[in-house]
């Protein structure tokens, strides 16, 4: 049975998924014990609990994959972004969150129960963030790869970035340490806005080998901002069988079907080869596998039809994570001519408040949100999710990467304005009677 989880996720017209039973590792300053909260049980039962959780967590996050990519979809032209990325950011700020903030994220990221049906609080437990923090941390290690084992590589890294003397709760603190392996760094956002935001850039792009430039742009960070929540994700994998240079030639690529005067020319590389490949007629779609050296990821390519109505558009609006397994279940070998356009796109950097709002994560982005469990107040919400992705396709491989980072702000009680700079009307009066001594309009103040 594949997996459906899903670490790098491009537009349904070249990548619907990068979907591969193991696709991730983890560097991290700290060293943590996986099933440490596990205490008074076997170890059989700790590493079933883990196994368990993190099958959970990879269907949820599947599920969170395509309702965003459902979101995202809205947006004009090339699309590419990291679900797991956005996805465990977010989760991090999770594990700080409490009432209404808190249910609205565990629902619109389809974050799983993990047993917490079990305890009378629910997933509001101490037990449950950390139980989740943990399968976070376990999904990465066990989907460790690099060169020498896998053939490519994919690595995850977490981080926060705390204000100078801004006091964070210990339990906010351990649960992003000892899970998500993300240790605290302390910048000055108030007093050096600009020296924090090329700090956190620099570990951004360092992180993902130089593709994730100015994650964090001019104004996205001022004096308001306490935390910084940053998660980087690197991809980098041959293809088991690259195609050859000598036999790329460029050729139309048809940007609106059936209207060549969109037509492009692009680099179309070919190669025949053994690769796993099916017709869905009724879904007017055709799907190939190209595997990636190891065999533990791949990259899928839905392609619609000819002629079919509505084209790319018709395949989104049936993409879902059972119709995408249902395609998959179909797949089989054979000996077929691949034609890919050789390609690069960075996408981004965007702000996916908006989508993550139409999933119903409302309360976090607002006055209302309640991020007690990060610093024991009311004081802060969520002023930005910025998210920015990078891939090459070319003859020798695919090299990915991405960054999310989420900016958590004080609440600033904002004064009321009334500026008046467009044509008006004023009156002068007498305020015991009532009388209007005067009244007039401005259209034009330099007149």
């Amino acid at each position: 049975m594949r997996k459906a989880a899903v670490c790098l996720t491009a537009a349904a017209a070249v990548l619907a998924a990068l979907a591969a039973s193991s696709c991730a590792s983890v560097e991290s300053g700290e060293d943590a014990s996986a099933g440490s909260a596990e205490r008074g049980g076997s170890a059989a039962h700790v590493a079933r609990n883990v196994e368990g959780d993190v099958m959970d967590l990879t269907s949820g996050n599947a599920a969170f994959a395509f309702d965003l990519y459902d979101e995202l979809r809205t947006r004009s032209g090339n699309l590419f972004f990291s679900p797991q990325s956005i996805s465990t950011a977010l989760a991090m700020t999770y594990v700080g969150a409490r009432g209404r903030t808190e249910e609205e994220m565990a629902s619109a990221l389809r974050l799983p129960s993990l047993g917490a049906a079990e305890s009378t609080a629910g997933r509001s437990s101490p037990e449950y963030r950390s139980r989740l923090a943990r399968s976070f941390g376990s999904l990465s290690e066990l989907q460790a790869s690099d060169t020498s084992s896998g053939g490519y590589v994919l690595a995850e890294a977490n981080a926060l970035w705390g204000q100078e003397g801004y006091p964070f709760l210990d339990p906010f603190l351990e649960l992003n340490r000892d899970g998500f392996r993300a240790g605290l760094s302390r910048l000055d956002f108030a007093g050096d806005t600009e020296g924090a935001r090329n700090t956190i850039n620099t570990w951004v792009e360092e992180k993902t080998h130089g593709k994730i430039e100015d994650l964090i742009r001019p104004g996205d960070l001022d004096p308001l901002v306490r935390i910084v929540l940053t998660n980087a994700i690197y991809f980098k994998g041959r293809w088991s069988e690259q195609f050859d240079p000598d036999a790329t030639r460029d050729a139309a690529f048809h940007r609106e079907p059936g209207n060549a005067e969109m037509d492009v020319e692009v680099p179309m590389m070919s190669r025949k080869g053994e690769y796993a490949f099916a017709r869905i007629e009724g879904a007017g779609l055709t799907i190939a596998e190209l595997p990636y050296e190891g065999g533990r990821a791949s990259m899928l390519v839905l392609l619609p039809d000819e002629g079919v109505p509505g084209g790319l558009k018709a395949l989104e609006e049936r993409l879902s994570p059972e119709a995408l397994d249902a395609w998959v279940s179909t797949l089989a070998k054979r000996e077929i001519l691949v034609t890919l356009p050789r390609f690069s796109m960075t996408w981004g950097t965007a702000n996916i408040i908006p989508e993550l709002e139409a999933l119903g994560m409302i309360a976090l982005f607002s006055g209302g949100a309640d991020l007690s469990g990060i610093d024991g107040t009311q004081d802060l919400y969520v002023s930005r999710v910025l998210h920015k992705a990078f891939v090459d396709v070319n003859e020798e491989g695919t090299e990915a990467a991405a960054a999310t980072a989420v900016i958590g702000r004080l609440k600033a009680v904002m004064p009321l304005q009334f500026r008046v700079d467009r044509p008006f009307l004023f009156l002068i009066r007498d305020t015991d009677s009532g009388a209007i001594l005067f009244m007039g309009r401005v259209t034009d103040p330099t007149a």
